[in-house]
């Protein structure tokens, strides 16, 4: 609830009711690089998501496409997550990537 609103965040979407279970927090940034500097800046670490099917190379599959896995691959983040996580953790982190929307 705290990121609705910013248009340049997508939460990658849960199903409860089907079975799904929120081990991380994901979301899709198209500007992740600067995101991460930027919560690094403020003490918060994210990592982000492992390369693309076709550009992985510890798959070799070069000669293959898969265009719909690009965006998970060049803008994927997870973002701080866990079921110990202080809910001051959550709202520094929704405060921070609010900032870094104001400031870029």
């Amino acid at each position: 609830k705290g990121l609705s609103g910013l248009s340049f965040i997508k939460l990658i979407p849960v199903n409860l009711n089907a079975g799904e279970v929120p081990v991380y927090i994901e979301a899709l940034f198209k500007k992740r690089e600067d995101l991460i500097d930027f919560l690094a800046e403020q003490g918060i670490q994210c990592r982000p998501f492992y390369p693309d099917l076709d550009r992985a190379s510890y798959l070799q599959q070069t000669d293959k496409d898969f265009p719909h896995t690009r965006p998970f691959g060049e803008c994927g983040l997870y973002l701080p997550s866990g079921p110990e996580q202080p809910i001051d953790n959550v709202e520094k982190v929704v405060h921070a990537i609010r900032d870094f929307n104001d400031h870029s």
